[in-house]
């Protein structure tokens, strides 16, 4: 089955596309009833009327993106088929958004994010963040294949991330090494320094593990960023979210860290020491490596915002860290250690019954 819990929680946090909250957890299979009222949300939306398709074409940008080499415009009739008329697996639902599990045509699985109840002001913003992310082209950042225009808000196509987010991986009773964990951990650095670098910023509060997204071979890719001017309180803000997610995957505890302060997670530190880190990873032979890590979070999480580091250093030393640990023939072993590990959380997501 598709993944019981997934991306969305725009429900509870306005600055992300992409979660596991507000997602519905029945696992059901869409009944009738619920296509009825999904037939007619996309019906407000335009989705089954050509009467404002021209205007919303247009309003959307729709000239400018056709001109994007890198940006595939779909038409309704593409979108509908993708989604088997829209009755193939939700992966994630809230009051104003749902995400379908679909095909394409080479039966590349992609995500269809729907926007079902929006407003003016957050239509325009909407179309602005997707023509700034249509030229993003990093690795670790999730790839928007496409768009259909002719909605009153643009339904957004996604690569598809086999193995959900981080967070459901953090929760569930799956094997979870540290190298593919400080795998993960530069990935996701390296990808907020590009973000960084370029002449717009990651908004921090997307910065969750519930916000990054793993493929097949549990690659990380961080999603729905949103983008504003460069400003420090910005950048600092992503590199202390940053830190407490660094936390998160050397204890394997999510969210309990994000209500503290720098203080209390100092104290923490401090009073517990090597009792934080996650028995799984806590072997005598990588106490040093995950001492190292937790002192980059540490960096990360400094009071003043000013006196904490770039992402760029960040990413730098976490693959420093790693090129220590994995060298040569590890590095081979740790590539095929994450195929395992991946096909392993794969089917185990596969089997798991879905809650009700």
């Amino acid at each position: 089955r598709a993944l019981r819990k997934a991306y969305c929680q725009q429900d509870q946090e306005k600055t992300g596309r992409w979660s596991m909250k507000n997602v519905n957890r029945k696992g059901q299979s869409i009944s009738a009833s619920s296509n009825s009222t999904m037939y007619y949300k996309l019906n407000n939306l335009g989705m089954f009327s050509t009467w404002n398709a021209p205007r919303n074409f247009m309003r959307n940008a729709g000239p400018i993106v056709e001109q994007m080499q890198n940006l595939r415009v779909f038409t309704r009739e593409e979108i509908r088929k993708i989604t088997n008329g829209y009755s193939s697996d939700v992966i994630a639902k809230c009051s104003s958004c749902e995400v379908y599990k679909g095909t394409l045509e080479d039966n590349t699985l992609v995500a269809v994010n729907i926007e079902t109840a929006v407003d003016e002001a957050h239509s325009e913003s909407f179309t602005n963040s997707m023509l700034i992310y249509s030229i993003i082209l990093h690795n670790n950042i999730i790839k928007l294949l496409g768009c259909y225009l002719e909605a009153d808000v643009p339904i957004l196509v996604y690569e598809f991330a086999a193995n959900g987010n981080l967070q459901d991986i953090l929760r569930g009773n799956y094997s979870f090494p540290l190298g593919i964990r400080l795998d993960i951990a530069v990935g996701c650095a390296e990808a907020l320094a590009y973000l960084h670098s370029r002449s717009f910023a990651f908004v921090g509060a997307n910065v969750t593990s519930a916000n990054i997204l793993l493929d097949d071979s549990l690659v990380p890719k961080v999603s729905g960023p949103l983008f504003i001017c460069h400003s420090i309180s910005s950048t600092s803000g992503d590199v202390y979210s940053f830190g407490i997610l660094l936390l998160e995957l050397i204890t394997r505890k999510q969210g309990g860290y994000r209500n503290n302060s720098p203080q209390e997670l100092r104290k923490a530190y401090m009073k517990k020491g090597h009792t934080m880190f996650d028995k799984e990873i806590a072997a005598k032979a990588d106490i040093l490596i995950l001492e190292r890590i937790q002192m980059v979070a540490m960096d990360c999480l400094k009071l003043d915002a000013l006196a904490r580091p770039k992402m760029a250093e960040v990413a730098e030393r976490l693959q420093r860290l790693k090129n220590v640990e994995s060298t040569g023939s590890e590095l081979r072993e740790l590539s095929m250690l994450r195929r395992l590990v991946a096909s392993s959380i794969s089917k185990a997501r596969e089997n798991t019954t879905p809650a009700t």
